[in-house]
């Protein structure tokens, strides 16, 4: 039962996180562009007319699959910050990353964190101890469903 729980959890936020966040953790990364076409570079159009790359983040939300990986790395506090402040930058499908574009979804990170580190692992770490203390107790001849 608790790790349904746990996969219904992250399926949410997947689901959240995919709608609002599909397609947008990609920038234009233009190291060899002049520093005043870096101004005018908005779009993915306006990357590649001017030579840039544009690169997809490996933290992203395309898929539900992805969104579950990046939720399972920002609930074990791994790179959450770089996915948070990505997140925030981000202005769309096919735009480039601004600066403090919407803060307001470092409250989703902070709320998903507080559900996610703290009380979903918390159960699925408890599956996990659970589990292997029926092992060990089997392996030492101690069935306690018997």
């Amino acid at each position: 039962m608790a790790r349904w729980c746990c996969i219904l959890f992250y399926f949410l936020f997947g689901i959240f996180s995919v709608s609002f966040f599909k397609g947008a953790f990609y920038d234009c990364h233009m190291d060899h562009i002049e520093e005043y076409h870096k101004e005018l570079v908005v779009t993915m159009q306006d990357c590649m007319n001017y030579g840039g790359d544009w690169i997809r983040e490996d933290s992203n939300f395309d898929d539900i699959l992805q969104a579950f990986l990046t939720m399972f790395k920002v609930s074990i506090t791994e790179g959450w910050i770089e996915t948070m402040l990505f997140s925030i930058d981000s202005r769309g499908i096919e735009k480039t990353t601004k600066v403090n574009n919407n803060r307001s979804w470092a409250l989703f990170f902070c709320i998903f964190i507080a559900i996610g580190a703290f009380f979903i692992l918390n159960i699925f770490d408890n599956i996990i101890i659970d589990r292997y203390l029926n092992e060990k107790a089997k392996h030492d001849g101690f069935d306690k469903f018997e």
